[in-house]
C-alpha cells in the first residue's frame, strides 16, 4: 500500500475521482428510473431544480443513453488506469501487490460504484434526482451532437437491415384468454386470480357507456362552489359522495371533479349541525379538470387515458358532445377486483338481479343487457341502449312507468316502480315453455 502511494499518487487520485463519477451515474440512473407517478407529479409542481428533473424525464431515452455513455467512459478510463498500474507493478517484480491491486480495483468499482449507489438511489429517488439534475443537464447538452449521430445511425440501420419490421404488442388479449383457459385445466391459478384475469379481459370489450355512472345520478354544482353549498345539498349523504362535480361557467357540462379523498377531507368526522367545523373550500371550473372520452371508447382505453393524464374522473360524451355520465378509476377497479361488480351495487346499494320466487326476478333499470343475456340465456337485438331501462323505453317508445308490461321471447317484463332519478325496478318472469301435442 505504501509502495502504491509513494509511486502512483496521481494515478490513485484520478482513479478515486473516476469511482466517484461512476457512483454518481449509477445512483442517478436508479433514482430517475425508479420515480413513480406521484414523485413525477411532485417534481413538476416543485422548484426550479425539480422542474428541470421532470423535463429530463420527458425524453427518458436520451437521459438513459447519456447516463450509460458517461458511465461507460468513466469505467473504461478506470480499468485502463488500473491495468497500467498492474503492468508497471509486474515490471517492477511486485507480483503480490499487482494481484491484490487488480482484485481490489474490480471489487471497489462493483461495490462502491455500482451496488451501494444504486441502493441509495432507490431509497430516496426524488431527492437524489433533484440533486443530480444540474450535472446531468450539462451532460445531456454536452452529448447532444453525439446522441443525434447515434440516433441517425440507429434509424438508418433499422431501415436498411429491417425495412419491414413491425413492432408487435408485448401481450395480446388472445394470449391472456388462452392463459386463463389453460390455467383452468392445470389449476395453476386460484379461483380469485382467475376471476380478476377474466375481468381484465372484459375491459377491452366493454364500452365506457356500459360502466359509467349516468348523468341522472349526478349533481353538478355551478362555479364557484363552496363547501357549505355542498353540505347543504348532500347533508347526511356526504360521506357516500366521492367527488364534487363542478360544471362549466356558462353551460351545464362537466368541467372538473374534486376528489374528497385526495384533498384529505374526512367527511365521516364532519357534522351537518356543527357548521363551525366546516373547512373554507372554494372550487371553480379550473380546480381539477376532468378528461373527456367518447361513449364508445372501451374501458381499457379509458383507463389508459386516465392513467396517462393522471386523472381520476372522465366525462363521457355522446355524439353531440353532451356529457351523459362520468367514469372513474373507482368504477374500473370495482369491475376488476370487486366480488360482484355492478352499477346497481355501486349506485343503488342493491343487487342488479334478485330472485324473488319460482321463475320470478326483480331487476334494476341500470342492469346491463349483457348481464341479462348471460343470466337468462336470451339474445337481445342490437341497439343503442345498453341497459334494461333503455331497452324498455325503446320498446314502449316512451319513458316506462309503473304497470307497463312487454313480452320479449321467453321473458315477460313488468315495471314495478320508478322515481325521478330513474331508480327503476322491473319484474321479470320466465314464460312456461309450451307443451307440444
Amino acid at each position: 500500500m505504501f509502495h502504491l502511494l509513494a509511486h502512483y499518487p496521481v494515478t490513485l487520485i484520478i482513479m478515486l475521482l473516476l469511482m466517484i463519477a461512476s457512483a454518481f451515474f449509477s445512483m442517478s440512473e436508479s433514482a430517475f428510473f425508479s420515480l413513480g407517478h406521484l414523485d413525477r407529479r411532485r417534481l413538476s409542481e416543485g422548484g426550479t431544480l425539480a422542474r428541470s428533473a421532470f423535463s429530463l424525464l420527458s425524453n427518458p431515452e436520451r437521459l438513459l443513453t447519456s447516463i450509460l455513455l458517461g458511465n461507460l467512459v468513466v469505467n473504461f478510463l478506470f480499468f485502463t488506469l488500473s491495468s497500467v498500474v498492474v503492468i508497471q507493478l509486474q515490471q517492477e517484480k511486485q507480483y503480490a501487490i499487482s494481484g491484490v491491486f487488480g482484485i481490489a480495483s474490480l471489487l471497489s468499482i462493483i461495490v462502491f460504484s455500482e451496488m451501494l449507489p444504486k441502493n441509495f438511489g432507490v431509497l430516496a429517488p426524488r431527492w437524489i434526482a433533484i440533486l443530480c439534475t444540474f450535472p446531468l443537464t450539462f451532460l445531456v447538452n454536452l452529448l447532444a451532437p453525439v446522441l443525434r449521430f447515434f440516433g441517425l445511425v440507429n434509424r438508418l440501420s433499422m431501415r436498411l437491415l429491417f425495412p419491414a419490421l413491425q413492432k408487435e404488442p408485448y401481450l395480446r388479449v388472445d394470449d391472456l384468454e388462452q392463459a386463463v383457459e389453460l390455467s383452468k385445466g392445470e389449476a395453476s391459478l386460484l379461483r380469485r386470480e382467475e376471476k380478476v384475469l377474466q375481468h381484465v379481459l372484459h375491459l377491452s370489450r366493454m364500452s365506457a357507456e356500459e360502466l359509467m355512472c349516468p348523468r341522472t345520478h349526478l349533481h353538478f354544482f355551478p362555479p364557484p362552489t363552496t363547501f357549505e353549498q355542498v353540505m347543504e345539498e348532500y347533508q347526511d349523504d356526504l360521506p357516500k359522495v366521492g367527488y364534487i362535480l363542478i360544471s362549466e361557467k356558462e353551460s351545464e357540462e362537466l368541467a372538473c371533479a374534486v376528489s374528497l379523498r385526495r384533498i384529505g377531507l374526512n367527511t365521516s368526522a364532519l357534522s351537518y349541525e356543527n357548521k363551525s367545523e366546516w373547512p373554507n373550500y372554494v372550487w371553480d371550473e379550473t380546480s381539477d379538470p376532468v378528461v373527456y372520452i367518447p361513449w364508445t371508447l372501451s374501458v381499457a382505453d379509458a383507463f389508459d387515458v386516465l392513467r396517462t393524464q393522471e386523472k381520476e374522473v372522465a366525462a363521457v360524451l355522446n355524439e353531440y358532445g353532451t356529457t351523459i355520465g362520468i367514469l372513474t378509476l373507482d368504477d374500473i377497479f370495482d369491475l376488476v377486483f370487486g366480488r360482484h361488480p355492478s352499477r346497481s351495487r355501486r349506485l343503488l346499494n342493491r343487487a342488479p338481479i334478485t330472485k324473488v320466487g319460482p321463475e320470478v326476478w326483480h331487476v334494476t333499470g341500470l342492469t346491463n343487457l349483457k348481464r341479462l343475456q348471460h343470466t337468462f340465456d336470451i339474445e337481445f337485438p342490437s341497439q343503442a341502449n345498453v341497459t334494461i331501462a333503455g331497452f324498455l323505453q325503446e320498446r314502449l317508445e316512451r319513458l316506462p312507468k309503473p304497470g307497463d308490461e312487454i313480452t320479449f321471447g321467453p321473458l315477460h317484463f313488468r315495471v314495478i316502480s320508478t322515481s325521478e332519478n330513474e331508480v327503476m325496478v322491473i319484474e321479470v318472469k320466465r314464460n312456461p315453455m309450451p307443451v307440444s301435442s
